[in-house]
């Protein structure tokens, strides 16, 4: 049988209960354990935007923060990581609290052994991944498979922040598709929904794995391509208007689909919301599509 290795952050700056830590860890059967420790909040956000890992022990009272503080501060930081937290005897209700907040588990130092350990990173993980399969549920688009609304909201916040502490820029893209009503009166809703799948389609090949691609309404779409530079808007859009190009004359179908796109840079040093990009980016959408002279019927 494989040997199965997880990957886990250990938070604790506390030098002999990291020893202890790590020696219980150890000692768990049926798995092997890459253990990596930061003894600070700050430490922790470094070693997370380099690595990924399959749990996060968490000790509450670090030099940065302490309290309720730590676990609002990771759950920024973490993402999709499940979180177990570590209290002493006197913060049981505080890691009560921590689970209500976010966490998967919470274990209380003096009472830890082997397998109580064990047991929480198992648990922990299979409890995370089905919330994140339920969460997976709530942020998607049934039709394209794309995030939808609230999905791309919740993503976009949280890259913003990483961008910020990253100082990395990132681009966001606007997309409508052109006389859509049209579409669905003349050729049928059923053509219509084709036509809303074949865009997402388009939108996937243009764009990286990593960027985040939303159908945020009946015919919009918007994308968020992370760690862009401000040059490359235009290459984005000339990216798209080509696939699409190259789709329309690929296609069997009778009528040809355009889009009209608008792009805005955002600067990781502006105060910029995630509102005003979007905002942004949908007028210079609205302008194109303004500028456009030709109609349903011409195509």
């Amino acid at each position: 049988m494989k040997e199965v290795i997880f990957k886990i952050l250990l938070i604790e700056d506390d030098d002999t209960d990291a020893r202890i830590f790590k020696k219980l860890l150890s000692k768990v059967n049926g798995f092997r354990v890459e253990l990596s420790r930061a003894g600070s909040l700050a430490e922790a956000a470094a070693l997370m935007d380099h690595h990924v890992f399959d749990v996060i022990f968490l000790d509450l009272s670090l030099p940065d923060s302490s309290g309720q503080g730590t676990l609002n501060q990771i759950s920024q930081l973490m993402g999709e990581f499940p979180v177990i937290v570590l209290t002493g005897m006197s913060e049981v209700s505080l890691g009560t609290q921590a689970v209500h907040a976010g966490a998967e588990d919470y274990l209380v130092k003096d009472k830890i052994n082997q397998e109580l350990v064990g047991r929480s990173v198992l648990y922990a993980m299979e409890r995370n991944k089905l919330r994140r399969q339920l969460k997976q549920l709530a942020l998607s688009d049934e039709l394209t498979g794309l995030y939808n609304r609230r999905g791309f909201l919740t993503l976009a916040e949280q890259q913003i922040r990483l961008c910020r502490r990253k100082k990395e820029g990132m681009v966001f893209v606007y997309l409508d598709i052109d006389h859509f009503k049209q579409m669905n009166d003349v050729h049928g809703h059923g053509a219509g929904d084709k036509v809303l799948k074949d865009v997402a389609e388009v939108l996937r090949k243009c764009f990286r794995a990593s960027d985040i691609i939303a159908r945020i309404g009946g015919d919009e779409f918007v994308v968020l391509a992370v760690d862009a530079d401000e040059g490359s808007q235009e290459k984005l859009l000339r990216k798209v208007q080509s696939k699409m190009d190259h789709f329309n004359q690929s296609s069997q179908r009778p009528f040809g689909v355009s889009l009209s796109t608008g792009a805005v840079y955002y600067d990781p040093h502006s105060k910029e919301s995630l509102e005003d990009l979007l905002s942004g980016a949908d007028k210079k959408m609205y302008e194109t599509k303004k500028s456009k002279k030709h109609n349903f019927w011409d195509w």
